[in-house]
């Protein structure tokens, strides 16, 4: 629902799912649509102390022979649940700093800050959501 908490993430986010569960019957009609969310963390130690995602990508990272940079790994629901977990990890957090860098204006201190110590420039984790079609079947 939004990292920083901010109501207009808040309610982006409302107003997306809701047009999302109103409309999933149309919606099932393109097979290419699909809805990510992100999971939003709110204990203030796991979102600005990264420690545990930083030690599994950089398990990854070796375990790989240091070829690799970012990873994917999927999480399936039961099959009646129209929703998969996707975490995507990445061990480079210059390309965060260089993509926030790139909007100089929004880049202040605080963000900048943010970018070094923040969960969400090593780590995300997101929810696929898949529209169901008017017979309650997922499509796949």
């Amino acid at each position: 629902m939004g990292v920083s908490g901010h109501v207009n993430h808040r309610d982006t986010f409302r107003g997306v799912m809701e047009f999302y569960r109103r409309n999933e019957s149309r919606l099932f009609k393109n097979d290419d649509l699909e809805l990510w969310t992100l999971h939003s963390v709110s204990n203030v130690f796991v979102k600005y102390l990264p420690l545990w995602d930083v030690f599994k990508i950089l398990y990854f990272w070796c375990t790989r022979l240091f070829q690799v940079r970012h990873f994917v790994s999927w999480v399936s629901n039961s099959s009646n649940d129209p929703r998969r977990c996707c975490c995507f990890m990445m061990l480079n957090p210059i390309l965060v700093w260089r993509a926030m860098k790139a909007h100089h204006s929004q880049f202040v201190w605080y963000r900048k800050l943010f970018v070094i110590f923040s969960r969400y420039s090593y780590a995300n984790d997101w929810t696929v959501h898949t529209p169901r079609n008017s017979k309650g079947i997922i499509k796949t």
